[in-house]
C-alpha cells in the first residue's frame, strides 16, 4: 500500500547501536549509527540522535529512523520523502466492492501474536499510564495505545475526498492527519491510518501495540479473514479478488514481529481518542486530491 510520511525515532542511548536490518529484524551493531530524516525541519543524514532531534521535535507527521549504514539511511530517505511517503501503495476499488468483502468470512480467528482482538470495555479495565517525557500512553499489559479513524466524504461518490487520522495523545508529535494516498474510499482511510499507527509505533521502539479503532471491518480483515486470504492467493470465497489487498498486505508487512492488539471502539460515542482520530481524519481529507 502507499502510505505515508510517518515518524521514526529510536529513544535509545547505549553502549551499542540499535538498528533495523532489511529484513525488519532489530539487530545489534558496532558500527556508527546514522539517522534518516525523511520528512522533518531539514531532512537528511545525521550521525547524532541530538542533531536528529532538532530536525523532528514539534514536527507534526516527522519520519525518521536511525540505520547501522549511510546507504540504508539514504534509501529510507529516498523512499519515505513527502513526495513518495510510505503509503504510496497502491490504487483501490470503489466502496460498492469493497462492502462486499465485510460479508466474507474465512473462518477462524487468525492465531498469530499480533491479531489479538479486543473491545473497549475490556480495555478499559486495564490501567492505562503515560510516559510524561514522550506522552505514549500503555495499558496494563504494557502495549503501546493509539486511536487511528478514516474518513471519507461522499464515500463511494464521485469527487469523493478521504483522510487518515492517527491519535497518540494531545499534541503529539506523531499524531497523524493526511489525506489518503489512492483511491478515497472509507476502508481505503482505515487500512492506511492503522499501518500509520503501528509502523509508528514500531519506530519508536514499541514492540506491543494496541490499536483502536471504530472499524469492525478492519478488525475482521486481520483477525479473521487475513490468513485465509493468503493462502486462497487473495481470492474471496466467491471466486472474487479481495478488494484493497495491496493495502493489506502492507499492514500486514508493518505489523510483522510485532504483538498488536485490534481494540473495537464505538465510533462518535464519546471517546476522547476516537473523536480525536476522527477529527484527524477530517482534516486530512480536507487535503485529498485525485492524484494522491
Amino acid at each position: 500500500m502507499n502510505i505515508f510520511h510517518s515518524v521514526r525515532f529510536l529513544c535509545f542511548s547505549r553502549a551499542f547501536t540499535i538498528g533495523v536490518g532489511a529484513c525488519g529484524k532489530w539487530k545489534l551493531y558496532s558500527k556508527m549509527p546514522f539517522y534518516a530524516v525523511a520528512r522533518g525541519l531539514k531532512p537528511g543524514i545525521y550521525e547524532k540522535w541530538t542533531d536528529c532531534q532538532e530536525q523532528i521535535a514539534g514536527y507534526s507527521g516527522a519520519r525518521y529512523k536511525k540505520f547501522s549504514t549511510k546507504t540504508e539511511a539514504e534509501e529510507f530517505v529516498k523512499e519515505h520523502a513527502v513526495h513518495n511517503p510510505l503509503v504510496d501503495r497502491r490504487a483501490t476499488e470503489d466502496k460498492s466492492a469493497e462492502n462486499d468483502e465485510s460479508k466474507d468470512s474465512v473462518g477462524g480467528a487468525e492465531k498469530r501474536k499480533h491479531d489479538e482482538a479486543g473491545d473497549e470495555e475490556t480495555a478499559k479495565k486495564k490501567k492505562i499510564t503515560t510516559d510524561e517525557k514522550t506522552k505514549f500512553s500503555t495499558d496494563g499489559d504494557g502495549f503501546l495505545v493509539v486511536y487511528t479513524d478514516g474518513a471519507c466524504e461522499m464515500n463511494g461518490k464521485h469527487g469523493a475526498r478521504a483522510g487518515v487520522g492517527v491519535y497518540f495523545g494531545k499534541d503529539h508529535p506523531m499524531n497523524v492527519s493526511e489525506p489518503v494516498r489512492g483511491r478515497a474510499t472509507n476502508n481505503m482511510a482505515e487500512i492506511q491510518a492503522a499501518t500509520y499507527a503501528v509502523e509508528l509505533a514500531e519506530a519508536s521502539g514499541f514492540k506491543k501495540v494496541s490499536v483502536h479503532t471504530d472499524s469492525q471491518f478492519m478488525i475482521n480483515c486481520m483477525t479473521q479473514w487475513l490468513k485465509g486470504w493468503k493462502k486462497k492467493n487473495w481470492v474471496k470465497s466467491d471466486g472474487e479478488p479481495v478488494k484493497n489487498k495491496d493495502e493489506l498486505i502492507a499492514l500486514d508487512k508493518a505489523c510483522d514481529g510485532l504483538a498488536v492488539k485490534w481494540v473495537y471502539v464505538k465510533g462518535h460515542d464519546g471517546h476522547e481518542g476516537n473523536e480525536e482520530a476522527d477529527r484527524l481524519a477530517r482534516q486530512g481529507a480536507k487535503l485529498y486530491k485525485a492524484e494522491n
